[in-house]
């Protein structure tokens, strides 16, 4: 799945079923990102993962 943020990197996934998500971020320049921890989705509720800093790749 591909999705794109807008700006201010805020994004929206729409369409899940129910059920414990991991999230992946990749941006050329930075390492990238895994979570850790399983999401948990639930049908029609909204879920912020708050912010997620990306570090810029060092080598």
């Amino acid at each position: 799945m591909i999705e794109i943020t807008n700006v201010n990197g805020d994004f929206i996934i729409q369409g899940l079923d129910a059920g414990e998500y991991k999230i992946s971020i990749e941006h050329y320049g930075f390492d990238p990102y895994d979570s850790t921890d399983a999401l948990l989705v639930k049908v029609g509720t909204a879920l912020d993962l708050g912010t997620i800093e990306l570090l810029e790749t060092t080598s």
